[in-house]
């Protein structure tokens, strides 16, 4: 860490670590979910390095794997656990890999001509794979099923072939649900695993409200470090986490994301207080010299339960509802090559029951009403409605994930 939040001062990096030649730019990385202190990372000229921080001295570090690889590495995801990892290529390609670089598998794109563009490790045999020509005029997603000693099997999902990622694995691991935004239609979905299920699906969760015309999502994060607990309709209190939509006018806008059902484990990190004293490299000598007693942070049991402005269990009660088909994986084959847009007629094994789609959740947005927050330069957000889509799964069990704005603090 070069600075804290506590602290005013100027980012100094730690360590400096060079993936491939001195000539060579990033393409991709991505750290150990389990591993905090291992990360890899991808350059232009077909380096693919995973390296070791010392966290008792960031500022030395080891490289566990480095190898140039058949082509360029657009993607890299690691397995929930931290064990292995997998890599995308520019040629379609997928690596399974040790962290030393050492091949656990290669799977060939389901045809030629196509190029990695996302890529999620969902559990041990399951990934989400997109993938698209190389003008990325069109592409495809699919749940991609390894098995041992059977070949690889493709599943189309319902995605536009260019989305962003907003999953963390502890988001993954904790919920089985990977959270994916469509960029442009401020669509979010879930890509996810309910109890009991044999099958991942999607499922939309809401649409995103655009700041303005000109303006649209491009892409989302999830935090799980926020500490204030948020008081939910059956009355129970819970740290919830975070998703930051990105928008193309360089503005950020906030929602808070609730499981289903209070059978859903916590899923959130707790800060860990830091001491400025020890704080160095990025403070100006005299910004150093002042924070000797800036107090450390309040544990996080000391959070004091908010209520949202918006009561969530009044949401429900202003909530029309209308049919729609059910969003769930497509499964067999489809007709017309990779990206022919056929749809396959076999239901999914998530798909009974009735998807509902509600009416918009603030209908009007009224002074008092929590709202999504937009930090950008004299940027002004104008009042927009926020959808909560639900799809009714598992005989009569409701997969539902609600989100609300609040204020960016």
């Amino acid at each position: 860490m070069t600075l804290s939040v506590d602290v005013s001062g100027e980012a100094v990096p730690l360590c400096s670590v060079r993936v491939g030649n001195t000539a060579s730019k990033g393409i991709a990385f991505e750290w150990n979910p389990a591993l905090s202190d291992m990360f890899a990372a991808s350059d232009n000229e077909r380096t693919l390095s995973v390296a070791k921080i010392d966290m008792q001295n960031p500022s030395k570090y080891s490289l566990l794997g480095e190898k140039k690889l058949e082509a360029n590495i657009n993607e890299i995801s690691w397995s929930p656990k931290g064990k292995q990892l997998v890599a995308g290529d520019a040629n379609g390609k997928i690596f399974q890999l040790k962290p030393e670089i050492e091949l656990v598998r290669a799977t060939n794109a389901p045809q030629n001509g196509l190029a990695v563009t996302s890529l999620s490790w969902l559990a041990t045999t399951e990934w989400l794979v997109a993938y698209s020509n190389p003008e990325r005029t069109s592409g495809g997603t699919f749940m991609l099923n390894i098995k041992k000693d059977k070949p690889p099997s493709w599943t189309p999902v319902d995605l536009a072939g260019q989305f962003s990622l907003g999953e963390t694995r502890r988001l993954l691991v904790d919920w089985n649900i990977v959270v994916v935004v469509l960029p442009g239609t401020g669509q979010l979905l879930g890509v996810c695993k309910p109890p009991n299920a044999n099958a991942w699906s999607t499922v939309p969760l809401a649409s995103l409200p655009q700041p303005s015309p000109a303006s649209f999502v491009i892409g989302i994060a999830v935090d799980l470090s926020r500490q204030t607990s948020v008081t939910l309709g059956d009355g129970s209190a819970r740290r919830l986490p975070a998703l930051v939509a990105l928008n193309s006018d360089g503005s950020l806008r906030s929602f808070q994301l609730s499981p289903p059902s209070k059978e859903y484990p916590d899923c959130n990190v707790s800060l860990v207080a830091v001491d400025p004293n020890r704080i160095q490299r990025g403070l100006r000598p005299a910004v150093l010299a002042t924070t000797q007693n800036v107090p450390s942070l309040a544990p996080a049991s000391a959070a004091v339960p908010q209520q949202s402005a918006t009561p969530i269990a009044g949401l429900f009660a202003k909530m029309g509802e209308q049919k729609a088909p059910t969003a769930a994986f497509p499964l067999g084959s489809t007709s017309g090559g990779l990206f022919a847009g056929a749809k396959a007629t076999t239901p999914s094994p998530l798909s009974s029951g009735t998807t509902t789609i509600s009416t918009s959740i603030f209908s009007t947005q009224p002074s008092g009403t929590a709202s999504g927050s937009a930090l950008g330069a004299s940027q002004t957000t104008p009042k927009s409605s926020l959808t909560q889509p639900s799809s009714n799964l598992l005989s009569g069990t409701s997969f539902i994930f609600f989100l609300f704005s609040f204020l960016l603090e």
